[in-house]
């Protein structure tokens, strides 16, 4: 069973917003499959879908979908 989705604050989910619109890297800790990994990010895309958000982006090469409660910015 998934755990309820958690908006994150308007503060994080711009940061995400700035560094997609100017292509920039963040570092971040997600969990992905309950295993966490960290490193640096490339944000792409914010979506919505069933009450919850995600953000796709990429990291070494492999693009990610996770949702944005399960990633935390360093």
């Amino acid at each position: 069973m998934t755990e309820p989705y958690t908006p994150i604050t308007c503060d994080v989910h711009d940061q995400y917003e700035a560094a997609i619109v100017l292509h920039q890297t963040l570092t971040a800790r997600w969990q992905d499959g309950g295993v966490w990994h960290e490193g640096a990010i490339q944000p792409l895309m914010i979506e919505t879908a069933y009450g919850e958000e995600f953000l796709t982006f990429a990291t070494q090469g492999l693009t990610h979908r996770i949702r944005l409660d399960r990633i935390r910015l360093r």
